[in-house]
C-alpha cells in the first residue's frame, strides 16, 4: 500500500495543488476514506507569494513618498527610514526582493514544465466572460445564483496576470533607472524618460489594484473578514471548495479524489432543484456581527479619504 494510500485511510490527506501539479491520488480511495482539506497553494507557491507582497508593501511605503515628494507626508515617512536616503536604500532593497520573488516564480514554473505537471488552469477562457457577466446579473438580482467556478475564478486570474505583466514594465524601467549608464548604452534617451514616467505610473495602478480590488476579493469580502487565511496556510475545506471552486470539487469527486462523510453541498442543491448551493447552510452566509460590518466600513471610508487627501490634486483638502 502506498503513502498516499494510507494517509487517505487516515482521513488526513491534503491534495497537492492543481495549479502546476497532477493529482496523484489512487482513483478509488479506500472504503470509508475522508478528506477533509485541501492543499490549494503548495509550501513553494506560498512563499512566492510571500516574498511578492512584502516586497510590494514595502515598495509602495517607500515609492510613494517619492512620487510626492514634495508633500508634507512624504518628508514624515522619509523620516522613518532616516532621510531619503535611506528612504532610497529601502527601496532598492524591495525591488531586490521583488526580482527574486518573480525569479522564483518563473523557475518554479519551468520546473513543473520539465516534470509536465503544469496545468493551464490559469489561462484566460471564454467561461471567464460569460461569468463575469453571469455575476453582474447575478448582483443586479437578474439571474438566481452566482458564477460556478473551477480552479481559478476571473477575478483571480486578473489578479495574477496584471502583476505578471506589470512585473516586467516595473522591473525593466525600474533597471534603466538603477542603471543609467549602463541603460544609455543600449536604449535612447527618450525611451529612458518614457520607462520613468511608465514607472510612475504603473506603481500607481498597481497600488490601487491591490489595495482596492485584491484587498477587498481575499481580506476585505465581507465572506472572509478579516482575512482569507488560505495565503498562509495554504488549505481550504470542503465547504470553502462547495461555496468558491463548486466545479472543481465535482471534477475532484468524479476522479475519486474528495471523499466525505457528508454529501456534497453543491450536488445537494442540485438534486434538491435549486440552482445554487445558497440552499445548504454555509458559514459564509451566516450574519456578519454589526461591529466587524461598522469596522469594514469605516476602513474603506478611511483608505477613501486619505487617498482623496493625499493622491488626487481635486482631493480633500
Amino acid at each position: 500500500m502506498s503513502i498516499a494510500q494510507k494517509e487517505v485511510e487516515r482521513g488526513s490527506v491534503s491534495l497537492p495543488p492543481a495549479a502546476t501539479e497532477v493529482p496523484r491520488m489512487p482513483a478509488e480511495p479506500a472504503a470509508g476514506a475522508k478528506v477533509t482539506l485541501y492543499e490549494r497553494f503548495n509550501i513553494h507557491q506560498r512563499l512566492q507569494h510571500a516574498l511578492i507582497f512584502t516586497s510590494f508593501t514595502l515598495l509602495a511605503v517607500t515609492g510613494l513618498p517619492m512620487k510626492y515628494s514634495t508633500s508634507g507626508w512624504a518628508a514624515a515617512v522619509a523620516a522613518v527610514f532616516g532621510g531619503w536616503n535611506g528612504l532610497h536604500y529601502a527601496h532598492l532593497a524591495g525591488a531586490i526582493a521583488m526580482i527574486i520573488g518573480s525569479l522564483y516564480h518563473l523557475a518554479y514554473l519551468f520546473v513543473a514544465a520539465l516534470r509536465r505537471q503544469v496545468s493551464w488552469a490559469m489561462l484566460p477562457t471564454w467561461k471567464d466572460v460569460t461569468d463575469l457577466f453571469d455575476n453582474l446579473r447575478y448582483f443586479l438580482g437578474v439571474l438566481p445564483r452566482p458564477a460556478r467556478f473551477h480552479r481559478y475564478s476571473y477575478k483571480e486570474k486578473f489578479d495574477y496576470w496584471a502583476v505578471f505583466w506589470g512585473m516586467f514594465i516595473m522591473v525593466g524601467s525600474g533597471l534603466m533607472m538603477w542603471f543609467p549608464g549602463i541603460a544609455a548604452q543600449y536604449v535612447p534617451r527618450w525611451l529612458m524618460d518614457a520607462g520613468r514616467v511608465a514607472h510612475s505610473d504603473e506603481a500607481m495602478l498597481a497600488i490601487l489594484a491591490i489595495f482596492v480590488w485584491h484587498f477587498f476579493n481575499v481580506h476585505l469580502n465581507p465572506k472572509f473578514f478579516p482575512a482569507n487565511m488560505v495565503f498562509y496556510s495554504g488549505k481550504v475545506d470542503q465547504e470553502f471548495m462547495a461555496e468558491e471552486h463548486p466545479e472543481e470539487l465535482a471534477a475532484l469527486r468524479q476522479q475519486g479524489l474528495w471523499a466525505a462523510d457528508g454529501p456534497d453541498p453543491a450536488a445537494a442543491a442540485r438534486d434538491a432543484g435549486e440552482e445554487s448551493s445558497a440552499a445548504m447552510p454555509s458559514r459564509f452566509r451566516r450574519p456578519k456581527p454589526l461591529a466587524l460590518i461598522l469596522v469594514e466600513i469605516l476602513l474603506y471610508l478611511v483608505i477613501v479619504v486619505l487617498f482623496l487627501r493625499a493622491f488626487l490634486p481635486v482631493g480633500l483638502r
